[in-house]
């Protein structure tokens, strides 16, 4: 029997999880809509989060496998089964094992195990977020920790704890615990909704300034489309006037057409035809030939001759490849010709127009960095596009549309199927053509990640401060006890006397006690205070004494920079702070010209003020990261310059600087003024790619040679890609 109750309440305690993992899966189909970007939320970790305190490893890892099977949903989300599966098995192994605390034990398998292994598989995934991978992994820590508040919130108050848990014992709520929750869900409600008010308004903003960048593209090609079209569709209907009365004479007519054509360098050929659309005059001769060549007689078939012979007006066609007189891409510009009396149509002329003959086009859509443009024909056939979307004339215009159109800001998401994602944004134009704007979306994430990093910061503080607060709330009434308790066992040996407002908070019992003892602690007190102050005196000297020898150690005795060791050991750190962050490094080593000879004739006292006083003018010029003496007259300097030029042009400067030094030399009674001169090399180097060793011989070697260059001079070496 009691086997039989054992299995009743084992199969009874797996269909529950079934349940609770079921309905896991059905959460994860929940999405929110975020700008332009859906979020998952994931809301199945709150209930294994649950299922992680109220049950053991196996259990939590159970749901957490069911609740995770709705997020193979598609190629790139696979693996996001397998990094939740993981997630509930670690977090209630951790919990179980190690720490009890539903945060700590999160954040631990997150940032040790979820986002380094995230990284990883997000390597092999196409597509994954695009240029968005950083804003995915905050996303990942953020909704985990949203998913901790929930959960919390949940075994705070017991819900379920009687339908889920193995042991009614199992939980130990404590008033830190619930001051911490409470003073979690507060914080977090005030962080989200300021942090979502200035990141709506941060957008917006960039919203306003991407379309006023819109506008003025937009207004740019269309003014030089109105420039160059409208003109040209009045010079057409002017010829299809002119060709009214000279229809008749096929003579005036030919001679009419060709010197319109002359007129007229903006379209390519000139062609009439009448209203049969029989060709009939053409304004190159030389085409003709192709023309009996291709059997071209008619151009009746041709859409924007139907057109044209409907309207009074010119029409302009959509992109098409010629035929017969020419194969480039082109569009043309068409007019019907009336009779005389205007009671029909006689025919059309129409002029083509060579789509790669208008660079100013193509200029105006490569100008922006942010915004590209795509010109789009009647039949969204593509007329001109950025050089950078890689796009073919004339052929079909195609993307994918990403969620939900942004009415607000009037964005859609689209994909070019090129692995990148853009806003898009179209007007069409006067006559039919349509022009098509789009910008990546990497600017706006740089906004939106700014924020959301910001934000999951702030989270994991608020959590962490509710924590350290609760510890304090809930332990204050035994540390006030504990105070009091403390002064009376080691009265006079007591630091920590309470404040005034820690007093007029105690009961009045205790605040009897406490004030008794209080004066005779204060006396004690003074009298540590004087043995403190005089041990305090004493160990000041004895750092005095001790910044005094490591000064020897490590400066140089007589121009108190660092000294040969001192900079090797800074060089090394620099180098591989520079190497970590992938940033160049610059150096100036100087020595002063014949200083073996200076001392030689003006003795080593004058060489050694000379030493001194280039050291104090070199401290006169810049600030540096380091300076130090390497040498009997050599020097390295290290600053913060931005590039090799930039570094080369700061030496010159040293070097003039120098030249304009006045040493008084004295000898034999006769006094003279000494004006030295330096010789200066300056490397730069990127660290990632080069050895420390190689840069070191590359300083001696460029130094050498101003030097064997006959001294006051400046070489320099750049092996530097970065600068």
């Amino acid at each position: 029997m009691v086997g039989r109750r054992e299995m009743a309440i084992k199969r009874n305690v797996f269909f529950k999880l079934i349940i609770i993992g079921v309905f896991g899966a059905i959460l994860n189909l929940l999405k929110v809509n975020f700008f332009l970007y859906e979020i998952n939320l994931v809301l199945a970790s709150t209930l294994v989060y649950i299922i992680a305190v109220y049950r053991d490893v196996k259990s939590t890892f159970l749901v957490g496998v069911i609740s995770s099977i709705t997020l193979i949903d598609s190629n790139w989300e696979y693996w996001l089964f397998f990094l939740y599966t993981l997630n509930a098995l670690c977090i209630s192994y951790i919990y179980r094992k190690y720490i009890s605390n539903l945060l700590v034990s999160t954040l631990i398998f997150w940032f040790l195990i979820g986002i380094p292994l995230s990284m990883i598989l997000g390597r092999s995934v196409d597509n994954l977020f695009e240029n968005q991978n950083h804003l995915f992994y905050i996303q990942l820590i953020f909704i985990a920790l949203i998913n901790v508040v929930f959960a919390s919130i949940i075994i705070s108050n017991r819900w379920g704890h009687d339908y889920i848990a193995s042991d009614k014992n199992i939980l130990n709520i404590t008033l830190q615990k619930t001051y911490a929750l409470h003073l979690s869900i507060i914080f977090l409600f005030i962080t989200l909704i300021t942090s979502g008010v200035l990141l709506k308004i941060e957008i917006n903003e960039a919203c306003r300034d991407q379309k006023n960048q819109r506008l003025a593209l937009y207004n740019d090609i269309k003014n030089e489309l109105n420039i160059k079209i409208t003109a040209n569709m009045m010079a057409i209907s002017e010829i299809a006037n002119g060709l009214t009365y000279l229809w008749d004479n096929p003579q005036e007519r030919k001679s009419f057409l060709e010197n319109s054509q002359n007129r007229l360098n903006f379209f390519n050929i000139l062609v009439v035809s009448d209203e049969s659309g029989n060709l009939l005059n053409i304004s190159k001769p030389e085409y003709l030939t192709n023309i009996a060549k291709e059997n071209l007689a008619s151009i009746d078939d041709r859409a924007y001759f139907k057109e044209a012979m409907k309207t009074d007006t010119a029409y302009i066609s959509n992109g098409f490849k010629g035929r017969g007189i020419g194969t480039n891409n082109i569009a043309v510009i068409s007019h019907s010709i009336p009779s005389i009396g205007g009671d029909h149509k006689v025919g059309i002329i129409h002029g083509s127009i060579l789509l790669d003959k208008i660079p100013e086009i193509k200029r105006h859509l490569n100008k922006s960095s942010i915004n590209k443009g795509i010109l789009l024909d009647q039949n969204n056939n593509i007329l001109f596009a950025s050089d950078t979307l890689k796009l073919k004339t004339l052929e079909p215009f195609s993307f994918t549309r990403i969620g939900k159109q942004n009415k607000e800001n009037d964005l859609t998401r689209i994909n070019l199927g090129d692995d990148k994602n853009y806003f898009y944004w179209d007007e069409k134009l006067d006559w039919g053509w349509r022009l098509v704007l789009i910008e990546h979306d990497e600017y706006f994430i740089g906004k939106i990640t700014r924020y959301i990093t910001l934000f999951s910061i702030i989270v994991i503080f608020i959590v962490i401060l509710a924590e350290i607060v609760s510890v304090i709330m809930s332990k204050y009434w035994t540390a006030r006890l504990n105070d009091i308790s403390n002064v009376i066992k080691n009265i006079g040996l007591y630091e920590n006397v309470l404040s005034n407002t820690d007093v007029e908070i105690l009961p009045q019992e205790l605040r009897t006690i406490y004030q008794s003892i209080e004066d005779t602690n204060k006396e004690i007190k003074l009298v540590k205070q004087n043995l403190h102050d005089s041990l305090s005196s004493k160990d000041e000297l004895y750092q005095h004494a001790t910044m005094q020898l490591k000064d020897l150690q490590t400066k140089d005795y007589l121009t108190g920079f660092d000294n040969r060791e001192t900079f090797n050991r800074k060089l090394s750190q620099i180098w591989q702070e520079k190497k970590n962050n992938y940033q160049a490094l610059s150096i100036i080593v100087l020595a002063i010209d014949d200083f073996r000879g200076i001392n030689s004739q003006r003795g080593e006292i004058f060489g050694d003020n000379l030493l001194a006083q280039l050291s104090k003018k070199l401290l006169e010029i810049s600030e540096y990261v380091c300076i130090a003496r390497i040498g009997g007259n050599k020097f390295a300097l290290i600053n913060e310059l931005n590039s090799h030029y930039e570094t080369v042009q700061f030496a010159e400067d040293i070097k003039s600087k120098v030249a304009t030094m006045q040493i008084v030399s004295s000898g034999d009674n006769v006094y003279s003024i000494f004006h030295p001169s330096i010789s200066i090399g300056v490397v730069s180097v990127d660290p990632y790619k080069s050895q420390l060793d190689d840069f070191l011989i590359m300083m001696n070697q460029v130094l050498e040679q101003s030097i064997h260059s006959g001294g006051d001079c400046v070489n320099s070496i750049n092996k530097s890609i970065l600068i």
